[in-house]
C-alpha cells in the first residue's frame, strides 16, 4: 500500500514556465505528474526498484536543471508515490524548494516543505548508496526550523558542504553542477565586478562547471550554469559552445531553449 506524502509536499505551481512563483495545491487530475518528450539525456540512477520512479527522477533533475522547480517538484513528488522509500524523491522535493540565482528568497511555505521533505529523506536514507546520503547530508546545511530571516550562513553552509561532496566525487557531473550552483547562489547575479573583474569564488564556479562539461558535455545544468556565469564577463564568447550544445538539448524547456540568447 503506498503512503499518502504530506500535504506541505504538494508546493508546486501550476505553470511550466519555470519562474518563482507557487501555490498549493491538491493531489488532483488537474496536478498530476506526466512524463513529458523532449527532456533531454539526463539520467541519474538512484536507489530504487521502480522503473517508472527513476524516469520521473530523471525528468525531475532535468526540470531542475532549467530552473522550473515547480515542475520538477510535482516530478520528484511523484518518485516518491511510486516509491515512498526512494530516499532521493525527498532530496529532489527540499532541494527544489530552495533558492536559486532567480529567486534567492524563500517564502515561510517553501522554508517548510523544503524541511518536511528533508526530514523524510533522512528518516529513508538508510537505504541510500553512499553518494546519495552525502548529498542528504549536504542539503541538511541549507534549511532550518524555524527558518532564519537571513539565510547567508545557511548557504554559506551548503555551499561548503557541497565542496565537501565535490572533493570526494570530481568526476561527477552532476555533484560538479550542484556544487557550482551552490557557490553560485552566493552571489545572485554578482560574480563580476563591474570592471570586469571575477567576485570572490568566480573562478572556482567557472573551473567546477568547465569540468562537468568535460565529464559530460551533454549536462543540461552545466550548461545553462555556465552561460549565466560567463555573460556578465569581460569575455561572454566563452559561452558559445555551451549555448550552442543547449539549443536543442531540451527541447521542452522553453528556458534552455532561449539561454542561447543570453
Amino acid at each position: 500500500m503506498k503512503r499518502s506524502l504530506p500535504a506541505i509536499f504538494l508546493l508546486c505551481a501550476s505553470s511550466l514556465t519555470g519562474c518563482s512563483g507557487s501555490t498549493l495545491f491538491s493531489s488532483g487530475n488537474a496536478n498530476q505528474a506526466q512524463l513529458f518528450d523532449g527532456m533531454g539525456p539526463v539520467h541519474r540512477p538512484i536507489t530504487t526498484d521502480s522503473e517508472l520512479a527513476q524516469q520521473y527522477f530523471d525528468q525531475g533533475l532535468s526540470w531542475a536543471y532549467a530552473f522550473n522547480h515547480d515542475e520538477a517538484i510535482r516530478s520528484f513528488t511523484e518518485v516518491a508515490n511510486l516509491d515512498p522509500e526512494c530516499a532521493m524523491a525527498y532530496w529532489g522535493i527540499a532541494l527544489c524548494n530552495g533558492p536559486h540565482i532567480n529567486n534567492p528568497i524563500m517564502t515561510p511555505e517553501r522554508s517548510a516543505a523544503a524541511w518536511a521533505a528533508l526530514q523524510q529523506a533522512i528518516s529513508v536514507s538508510r537505504g541510500a548508496s553512499a553518494n546519495e546520503q552525502a548529498l542528504i547530508a549536504a542539503l541538511s546545511e541549507r534549511y532550518a526550523d524555524p527558518a532564519p530571516s537571513n539565510r547567508a550562513d545557511l548557504d554559506a553552509a551548503y555551499a561548503e558542504a557541497m565542496r565537501g561532496v565535490w572533493s570526494q566525487n570530481q568526476g561527477d557531473a552532476m555533484v560538479c553542477t550542484l556544487y557550482a550552483e551552490a557557490m553560485m547562489d552566493l552571489r545572485p547575479w554578482d560574480l563580476w565586478t563591474k570592471e570586469g573583474e571575477p567576485q570572490p569564488g568566480t573562478l572556482r564556479v567557472l573551473k567546477v562547471l568547465e569540468s562537468a562539461m568535460r565529464i559530460d558535455p551533454n549536462n543540461p545544468g552545466a550548461n545553462h550554469l555556465y552561460i549565466h556565469a560567463i555573460e556578465s564577463s569581460p569575455h561572454p564568447k566563452r559561452a558559445i559552445t555551451a549555448a550552442n550544445r543547449l539549443r536543442n538539448l531540451v527541447p521542452t524547456s522553453g528556458h534552455l531553449v532561449h539561454m542561447p540568447s543570453h
